[in-house]
């Protein structure tokens, strides 16, 4: 008896359609890093759990203290919920920093860094053709 295998799907996620695949940048003198860490949550909590706030914003800025002091063009993009979502972002006093759209980031950054994995920022970012670092703080 022969069997025939239907394959049945969907269009995917919405969060990765429209997504630059490649993208046609030259080789920058001092290339464009964007860090992009997860949100500052209070007395909330997510899975995988992340560090306390305290620790985790020490973290952050530490990173941002580092990649500022290479010779590269650092953006840290935080997350524009959280915490910090009505008021500045102690990020800011240690780099240049966006809020909002992450999706303008993705044609303009040569590398990504992250150091939450359960982020749709992080996998709209391994869909393109830049570089991606993934700090990892035994969260994942």
């Amino acid at each position: 008896m022969r069997r025939f295998v239907e394959i049945d799907g969907l269009d995917g996620d919405p969060a990765f359609t429209g997504l630059p695949r490649q993208r046609s940048r030259g080789r920058p003198q001092r290339p464009r890093i964007v860090y992009a860490p997860t949100q500052l949550l209070g007395f909330r909590q997510l899975l995988p759990v992340q560090q306390p706030d305290v620790i985790y914003l020490d973290w952050q800025l530490r990173v941002a203290e580092v990649l500022r002091s290479l010779p590269v063009e650092l953006v840290c993009q935080v997350h524009p919920e959280g915490y910090f979502r009505s008021r500045p972002h102690p990020m800011e006093s240690v780099a240049p920093t966006l809020r909002g759209n992450f999706r303008a980031q993705l044609e303009t950054a040569d590398v990504f860094v992250f150091d939450y994995p359960s982020t749709t920022a992080m996998w709209q970012a391994v869909c393109t053709g830049a570089r991606v670092v993934y700090l990892d703080m035994g969260s994942g």
